[in-house]
């Protein structure tokens, strides 16, 4: 895939690089009332769901199970190739009608329900003066590439690397390497908001990791770096990884920082 971004831009010195996952990171997303809520509605039309709640709760519990099957397979491009996902998922209740995800996607962004986080733009901005910012995402470049241009913020990264131009899932270590090599980094750290495929990964392939956790606001008296540790304690770790789809499956390794806020990364990023 050509390269549209500023990957040629020179920094000076070893290169140093932040990779940024994109979702519940750098955009925040509502794709639960797009990519399960309205296909779900369908299940009721086929009778396969007494009403929408119901429906909602069976098909979000199928994708996730194929999403997982397709991981445990080694089909990782699939795995998250929503026009797949979907569906097949509604091929599972019988019901033959098909759905466009990115068409699902970019009505969450016409909606205003996926947009940006406050905090990120200034935040990459301000890392970019010495380093080079790219997002990793495990999504497919069909549908971020796409996402990132309609939300006007392409041009903040210096590169974005998918699943599929990867060849191999996030939570591999091998896919880190790789991405250091694609964005011709020989240091660096990565940010993001999922235990498994942001933290394990990174921590798998010897890079220092930072788990994105708005919703600890608890955690605000103590140090990004201290943050770690308390969350341990309290079993928040634990309790996050309950909820990840891949729980069960990889151990839970601890982040070097937690940031509940991406306006502490610029500051962290100097002691990391």
């Amino acid at each position: 895939m050509a390269r549209a971004y500023n990957v040629a831009r020179p920094i000076t010195g070893d290169m140093r690089c932040a990779f940024l996952d994109l979702d519940g990171t750098v955009i925040r997303t509502d794709y639960g009332r797009y990519l399960i809520g309205v296909p779900s509605k369908l299940l009721v039309k086929k009778g396969a769901a007494r009403d929408e709640s119901e429906a909602y709760l069976l098909f979000r519990r199928r994708v996730r199970e194929i999403i997982k099957d397709q991981i445990l397979a080694g089909n990782y491009v699939k795995a998250f190739d929503w026009d797949f996902v979907i569906n097949e998922a509604l091929s599972s209740f019988g019901v033959e009608d098909r759905v466009d995800p990115l068409a699902l996607l970019l009505k969450s962004v016409e909606d205003g329900r996926t947009k940006p986080y406050e905090d990120a733009i200034p935040a990459i901005r301000e890392l970019r003066k010495n380093r080079r910012v790219c997002v990793m995402t495990g999504g497919l470049s069909k549908y971020q590439l796409v996402l990132m241009e309609r939300l006007g913020i392409t041009k903040e990264f210096d590169d974005v690397i998918t699943t599929d131009r990867l060849g191999i899932l996030k939570v591999r270590p091998e896919a880190f390497h790789k991405a250091m090599k694609e964005c011709e980094c020989d240091e660096a750290f990565h940010v993001g908001d999922s235990l498994s495929h942001d933290i394990f990964g990174a921590k798998s392939a010897g890079i220092k990791a930072v788990l994105v956790a708005r919703e600890w606001e608890d955690l605000s008296g103590w140090d990004p770096l201290e943050r770690p540790l308390v969350a341990m304690k309290r079993s928040m770790l634990m309790k996050k990884m309950s909820r990840d789809i891949m729980n069960g499956i990889i151990e839970v390794k601890v982040p070097d920082a937690i940031v509940l806020t991406l306006k502490e990364l610029p500051p962290l990023a100097r002691v990391l």
